[in-house]
């Protein structure tokens, strides 16, 4: 349809000069009528303004048609008849733009009004001056005149209805480009008009006839468009499109006059027109900077309120471990400042993951939410509640004395219900203690209250700051990893140990909030490469995670020469990009260690990251290993992972292998390395050099 009335326009356009008028008159109507037909069935369209400006349209066209057969026949129309047809089109048009913009106001929370200001200051200094003024001034009539007005206001406030839509992001919606089309073509045809000296709007040159008929079909096409509809109501297009299109809506708002006074000097325009663009350029910076004024001060609210929500538990509107670290920062400052100490308490409760187990976790997250509760209202001023972990909370208490401060801790206590326990721990600042030897002194003296059974409170003595309970009790265990097609052991992975808990992901999660986990990390690998009657030719495999290769201390902790030693990277992310942590990697590798992916199959990313880390060794997670032996499908993802590693020329350890059907499997795949249970257990003391493992028809190894 739209194609039909483009060789229409061309057609009617080429025709005779007595039919021209009316020939573009009918496309004109046409195309209108294409228009209406195309809006009307779409309920609630109409009335948001785009049945306004079609009607507009339509008398624009009614008004060529009028004078176009009125010049066929030879009999002049009156010029009240055009000038009341085409005044009524443009205050319609007026009205319809009016519209849009007050239903972008009511479905949009920030309806972007300051914006509007601020261009339509930018915007009339260039319409008085350069355009309406002149045609005032050379219009022979007073209805001619009213014509004029009507005009400019009209694409003034088409210009603006635009300019609304474009704030709202929907920079990529055709019926917006096909909309910001018709207003600039419009706009064309007026300067066009100015620049020819046409007398009146409804005797225009060839070329504003084509610029408007133009207008009339971008208006049409922009009412056949399907994303019309959601003109007004869509999010964004790209993120931040919002912004990005109020800043430039601003900014042409402020370049418009500046433009203008350029073009008035070139002109040799006199002062009284210089006087009126600068009277409107003060005005569009005044709301400019208005405006610049507000959007800082909305950022900085939103900053200040995203710390919040940064430093805030979810789940019981405690401070979390970011707001926890902010707090007892300030909390020195002000023990540095006044002399006065005070005392950090670390708690935790005691078997907390059985209550879950048996209530479920709703039930453990209410039990949570009440304790936190209740403990705020029983605080005292100067005391600061923090949830720092899943089950572990830290306060801080302005006594200076442990005696008294264990006190309250003991009052606090009471306040957990039965049978639910907590173990304590409790450290006093004293004058040139840091943070970090702070928390750690807390968290040792948990650690003792944990060890010692739970249930207890235990105050931090000299050495618990120093040397923390797990690096005081880890321990290490080595387990088998074999060849799969001969049983023979090539390595060991290291495996650390707690004599109080099997939760060693906890214990080492503790250690880095305590600020000593990459200690206990570089402490884990030098105690296993310390162990005595180490087998030769074999390998060690040793964890790292990226949390500790920051920290230089755990560099400066490790071995420069890690020949012999494959370093696993776990899972857990900290933060670095692919490339940093390929350069983390290089330092051991310069070393002499080689690189393994831990746990690989659990995350969708794993094969990106080997793409991206190039490791020598993958070991598969369990996850994928557990009944691989009885699930076809599982078996085809386990081959086709073994055989991605495979062709990047990794080396593949299969984790986890408990069956011997799961290692015909590991065997089957094509995994050059197997380790589990059926291979051989965790031993706290190195096996005889040359081990060879062998399976029983019962699947045990021997």
């Amino acid at each position: 349809m739209l194609a039909l009335l483009v060789v229409g326009a061309v057609v009617a356009a080429a025709s005779p000069v007595p039919f021209r008028l009316v020939a573009v008159s009918l496309v004109e109507l046409a195309a209108v009528g294409c228009a209406w037909a195309w809006l009307l069935p779409q309920q609630g369209l109409p009335g948001r303004g785009y049945g306004m400006n079609t009607l507009a349209l339509t008398l624009e066209a009614a008004c060529d048609l009028t004078m176009g057969v009125g010049r066929l026949r030879g009999a002049p129309i009156p010029e009240l008849v055009p000038t009341a047809m085409l005044s009524a089109a443009y205050v319609v048009a007026a009205v319809g733009c009016w519209q849009m913009l007050r239903f972008c106001a009511r479905t949009k929370t920030r309806d972007g009004s300051s914006e509007l200001v601020v261009l339509c200051s930018g915007l009339l200094a260039p319409v008085l001056l350069f355009v309406l003024v002149p045609q005032l001034e050379a219009a022979p009539s007073a209805p001619m005149r009213v014509v004029l007005v009507c005009y400019a206001v009209a694409n003034v406030v088409a210009v603006l209805t635009v300019a609304r839509l474009w704030i709202n992001g929907v920079t990529r919606s055709p019926a917006l480009v096909f909309l910001m089309l018709c207003s600039s073509v419009s706009l064309a045809g007026g300067v066009w008009a100015l620049a020819s000296g046409a007398v009146a709007p409804w005797a225009p040159t060839p070329v504003c006839r084509v610029l408007w008929l133009a207008m009339m079909l971008t208006w049409t096409a922009a009412m056949a468009q399907p994303s019309l509809r959601a003109l007004n109501l869509t999010a964004p297009s790209r993120p931040g499109a919002d912004l990005r299109n109020r800043v430039l809506v601003l900014g042409i708002g402020l370049v418009l006059p500046t433009a203008s006074l350029g073009i008035a000097l070139l002109r040799g325009d006199g002062a009284p027109t210089l006087w009126v663009i600068a009277g409107f350029g003060l005005m569009a910076t005044a709301l400019a900077g208005r405006r610049a004024m507000s959007l800082l001060a909305r950022v900085e609210a939103q900053s200040a309120e995203l710390a919040v929500i940064a430093g805030t538990d979810e789940l019981t509107g405690l401070p979390n471990s970011t707001g926890w670290r902010e707090l007892l920062a300030r909390t020195v400052a002000d023990a540095r400042r006044t002399g006065q100490g005070f005392c950090v308490v670390a708690v935790e409760l005691d078997e907390f993951a059985s209550f879950n187990s048996r209530q479920g976790v709703a039930s453990g997250d209410r039990f949570l939410r009440h304790l936190a509760a209740d403990c705020c209202e029983a605080l005292h001023d100067g005391e600061h509640l923090a949830r720092t972990g899943g089950v572990q909370f830290a306060l801080v208490l302005p006594q200076h004395d442990p005696i008294a401060a264990a006190a309250r801790v003991e009052e606090l206590r009471a306040l957990v219900p039965l049978p639910q326990t907590i173990s304590v721990g409790l450290a006093a600042w004293t004058p040139g203690t840091g943070i970090e030897r702070l928390v750690a002194a807390a968290q040792g003296a948990l650690y003792r209250a944990r060890c010692a059974g739970g249930d207890r409170l235990v105050v931090a003595g000299p050495t618990d700051g120093v040397v923390p309970g797990p690096l005081r009790d880890l321990q290490v265990a080595v387990q088998p990893i074999v060849r799969v097609r001969d049983g023979v052991v090539v390595a060991y992975e290291c495996l650390s140990r707690f004599p109080h808990t099997t939760a060693v992901e906890t214990v080492f999660a503790d250690a880095h909030a305590g600020g000593f986990g990459d200690l206990l990390e570089v402490a884990a690998i030098n105690r296993v490469l310390a162990e005595p009657g180490r087998p030769d030719g074999v390998e060690v495999f040793v964890n790292a995670s990226e949390r500790a290769m920051r920290s230089e201390a755990f560099w400066a902790g490790l071995p420069h020469d890690l020949r012999g030693v494959v370093v696993e990277l776990v899972e857990t992310r900290d933060g670095l990009s692919d490339d940093g942590l390929v350069a983390m990697l290089g330092r051991f590798r310069e070393r002499g260690a080689r690189i393994a992916l831990d746990d690989v199959g659990s995350s969708a990313t794993d094969f990106a990251r080997i793409a991206a880390l190039r490791p020598d060794i993958a070991k598969i997670d369990r996850s994928l290993v557990s009944g691989c032996d009885t699930d076809p499908a599982q078996g085809e993802v386990l081959a086709m992972l073994v055989g991605f590693a495979r062709r990047h020329g990794v080396q593949v350890v299969i984790e986890g292998v408990e069956t011997p059907g799961e290692l015909e499997v590991a065997r089957t795949v094509g995994a050059a390395l197997a380790q589990g249970y059926l291979l051989g257990r965790p031993e706290p003391a190195w096996p005889g050099a040359g081990s060879t493992v062998s399976i029983a028809e019962d699947g045990a190894s021997r």
